[in-house]
């Protein structure tokens, strides 16, 4: 019995390393929503230049959003979600967009 318990005193440690790795891996899903003023050329655009999206691809998206409410764009570790969600604000600034983007973790 008493390796049992020494067994059972190691399993938290592996837990914790496993834990902390989890954490840093997490990744979050960028999401576009569906509005009646955001023009679908200019998602077309965003996708294109901030996401790396080809055409068509960035069109099929635009239309799954425009049906849906909203769709996934992509997915992404935190800091590169975080670099892109801003670049993608700059870009709705600079062309008067309303487009609300939000983040959610996978």
């Amino acid at each position: 019995m008493s390796e049992n318990i020494g067994i059972l005193e190691k399993s938290p440690k592996v837990k914790s390393k496993s834990r902390r790795k989890s954490i840093s891996d997490r990744k979050y899903k960028i999401i576009f929503h569906n509005d009646d003023e955001t023009r679908a050329d200019f998602v077309v655009l965003c996708l294109m230049e901030v996401f790396e999206k080809p055409l068509n691809e960035a069109i099929m998206i635009t239309d799954y959003v425009h049906h849906k409410g909203k769709g996934v764009v992509g997915i992404y570790p935190m800091e590169e979600a975080k670099r892109r969600v801003e670049e993608a604000d700059k870009m709705k600034k600079k062309y008067g967009m309303p487009l609300l983007i939000t983040v959610d973790e996978e």
